[in-house]
């Protein structure tokens, strides 16, 4: 594994969309189960690169750090269970609310960048952090998110002010029912 998070961080630094890109795509080429094995080393990497990085490499990490994300592995377990069933933890195995809670601070944080680039990078990223606290069942998130957001709002000015709305309306409409509420029939 290290020599892949190796190759992920030359990618990530080069500051070349040529490495970048790829690397991005072989993270979301790769099975859900293969992601999660990856995510916690790889998103510690990925923290230290967004810290030291210019606004392409934030950018990229955000990028990558959403297709890594473990929501993913939300939509293969739908395949695994039929309509009566209800969602189980050991479908869920490992601790999905924490990665979740992670990702939820780092986009958050990508949201207040400087670089315009970072933050519409870290808006699709909270989209899909919205989808996947739905899905996992963790209601209370997206409007802990908005919470956030809504403060920052305050302070913000100009084209900050705008991908914050955005960001804000992006979450709005990203919730829906949850996994469970979805297999039941429910709502």
């Amino acid at each position: 594994m290290t020599e892949v998070l190796t190759e992920f961080r030359e990618a990530l630094t080069s500051g070349e969309p040529d490495e970048v890109n790829p690397a991005i795509e072989t993270v979301e080429e790769m099975e859900p189960e293969a992601r999660a094995e990856l995510f916690d080393d790889a998103f510690e990497m990925c923290l230290d690169l967004y810290d030291d990085g210019d606004g392409y490499q934030r950018q990229s990490v955000v990028r990558f750090v959403r297709e890594l994300a473990p929501r993913r592995k939300l939509f293969a377990v739908i395949d695994q269970v039929d309509s009566e069933a209800e969602l189980s933890e050991e479908l869920m195995a490992g601790d999905m609310e924490a990665a979740l809670d992670r990702l939820q601070a780092f986009y958050l944080a990508a949201l207040e960048d400087d670089d315009g680039r970072v933050r519409r990078a870290a808006i699709k990223g909270l989209k899909s952090l919205t989808v996947a606290y739905q899905m996992a069942g963790i209601e209370n998130r997206p409007d802990e998110i908005l919470a956030e957001i809504n403060e920052m709002m305050a302070d913000a000015t100009g084209k900050k002010l705008k991908h914050l709305q955005q960001a804000r309306n992006n979450v709005r409409l990203s919730r829906g029912p949850t996994l469970n509420q979805m297999l039941s029939g429910g709502e």
